[in-house]
């Protein structure tokens, strides 16, 4: 078994997890959104500086901003919902544990 060498305390926390794990899926693929917004402005610059200086096509005057803003939106709310999907689920399994403990110390 995968879980035989990790450690007892690592595999009770895991266990709080997995109730959440539709959300922390969704925060990832957010992360993964945010993460590939890098070398999308990246490709998007490339092709933009192409089509304005060497086809000098007149469309780049107002698409360039337009598709930068985009992407930095883009970017803006990959992170954010991300990172509020990750506090949800740490904040739900924090009350539980504290929760626990708290009927442990009672008993």
């Amino acid at each position: 078994m995968i879980f035989r060498h990790i450690d007892a305390d690592l595999r009770r926390l895991y266990r709080h997890f997995l109730p959440h794990k539709w959300k922390l899926l969704i925060a990832c693929v957010f992360l993964l959104c945010s993460a590939s917004m890098s070398s999308i402005t990246a490709t998007l610059l490339g092709k933009i500086t192409d089509a304005g200086f060497y086809n000098q096509e007149e469309w780049v005057i107002y698409g360039a901003p337009l598709a930068l803003i985009g992407v930095t939106l883009g970017f803006a709310i990959s992170t954010v919902m991300s990172t509020y999907m990750m506090a949800q689920v740490s904040q739900a399994v924090l009350v539980t544990l504290r929760t626990q403990m708290f009927e442990r110390i009672l008993h």
